[in-house]
């Protein structure tokens, strides 16, 4: 693992990767990508989402029991839902 973050470190200190004009890539060198599984990161996300987003008819139409938010950003938009 140690070589690994070491190879990491060195792709993100290369002058090409800074220059990047791909903002993802600068932001993930600078280390400023939140980690996949990070729970306020998620929660944060239905926070956004939860006022634009039709829960009643999204739990209605899919059969959706639980978290109807949630079941969009985890699985939803995946599948193609609406």
């Amino acid at each position: 693992m140690r070589t690994l973050y070491g190879l990491y470190l060195r792709w993100a200190g290369t002058g090409s990767v800074r220059a990047s004009s791909n903002p993802l890539v600068r932001l993930a060198a600078r280390g400023g990508l939140p980690a996949a599984n990070d729970l306020a990161t998620a929660e944060a996300q239905i926070a956004a989402l939860a006022p634009s987003f039709d829960a009643g008819f999204y739990a209605s139409w899919y059969g959706i029991t639980a978290d109807p938010v949630r079941d969009y950003l985890v699985q939803g938009w995946r599948e193609g839902r609406d």
